[in-house]
């Protein structure tokens, strides 16, 4: 879809009362920015990474052989995706090195998986409160 029909859509949304003002304010800023944070990639998702860059968000992939440590520490202001979300879910540790967590729990082809993951970056806000989990 190109940005002038998104536009006109969102707009035409508001006009009809098919949408509210501050919900199509947070859909435009989603847009614009993909939700405002980097994501980056459990060395395991190397074909998700490239679904959501072909989605428009910008993405990193985590290297295979590094800790769990040097991970966290590459990750500030950054969305990490990956399934082993009990060695990252730590609050602390979050807070520390200032990341969000997106734990992949559900198994299904990289292309709906980007699909959900988009869904839950629009709607879990994490351009606004990055330190969070949310389970896909």
């Amino acid at each position: 879809m190109s940005s002038k029909k998104f536009l006109r859509d969102v707009i035409s949304s508001v006009v009809s009362g098919d949408m509210e003002i501050i919900e199509a304010v947070n859909l435009l800023l989603v847009e614009m920015g993909r939700g405002g944070r980097i994501l980056v990639c459990d060395a395991h998702f190397d074909n998700l990474e490239k679904e959501l860059s072909a989605l428009g968000y910008t993405t990193n992939i985590a290297q295979p052989s590094t800790g769990d440590k040097e991970i966290q520490q590459t990750l500030r202001s950054r969305v990490f995706i990956t399934r082993d979300g009990d060695h990252f879910k730590n609050k602390k540790d979050m807070t520390d090195y200032r990341y969000g967590l997106i734990w992949v729990k559900s198994t299904c082809d990289d292309c709906i998986l980007a699909r959900k993951i988009e869904s839950v970056l629009v709607k879990s806000h994490f351009s606004k409160n990055l330190i969070q989990v949310v389970k896909v």
